[in-house]
């Protein structure tokens, strides 16, 4: 049994609209492409047109026929040509819809990974904190043994013992700038 993460769910609806996105493409340049093609036909047929109406009007009915014919293909393209021009302004309107909803759709991809994100940062907090916790235990720790030593080296030379007690101080400070100075700034 295969799951489905809300991510991949999100991507699927991606790629869902880039092939609507590119149906839309395909439709609107086939009915620009009939578009061309009638206009080149319209100048064949306008062409032949002259050729035929002199031949017809001196009663030629071949000519005729054909003039008849010509006029039923150019009617027939008109239609079509018709039909082609007001349906590029819609494929364009759905395009930029389906554009706009795949631009969303994107968008809520980024949300979903910012928030998977932000639940794996949020579950290192306890890490941290307890990571943090068992740090300052152990800096007490040395802070007492070193107040301890502090003590005892003041038994036998006071100033030495001062000096002592600047260095254990500085010795954390210094300690925590090494390791963790990525994260202090």
């Amino acid at each position: 049994m295969t799951v489905h993460t809300e991510e991949q769910n999100l991507l699927a609806r991606v790629d869902e609209l880039d092939a609507e996105i590119g149906e839309l493409g395909r439709r609107k340049g086939e009915a620009l492409a009939v578009i061309r093609r009638a206009e080149r036909r319209f100048e064949e047929l306008d062409k032949r047109r002259k050729e035929l109406s002199p031949k017809t009007f001196f009663g030629d009915s071949a000519a005729s026929l054909e003039l008849e014919a010509l006029e039923d293909e150019h009617d027939t393209l008109s239609r079509s040509v018709r039909v082609a021009k007001s349906a590029v302004p819609e494929f364009e309107r759905m395009l930029e819809e389906a554009k706009a909803k795949r631009r969303e759709a994107q968008e809520d991809v980024y949300r979903e990974r910012y928030r998977t994100l932000a639940e794996e940062r949020a579950k290192l907090d306890t890490e941290r904190d307890e990571l943090a916790q068992r740090l300052k235990e152990v800096l007490e720790k040395k802070t007492e043994l070193g107040n301890r030593m502090q003590q005892e080296v003041r038994g036998w030379d006071g100033e030495q013992a001062n000096d002592f007690s600047l260095q254990v101080m500085d010795e954390h400070q210094y300690w925590l700038n090494e390791e963790f100075r990525q994260w202090l700034r």
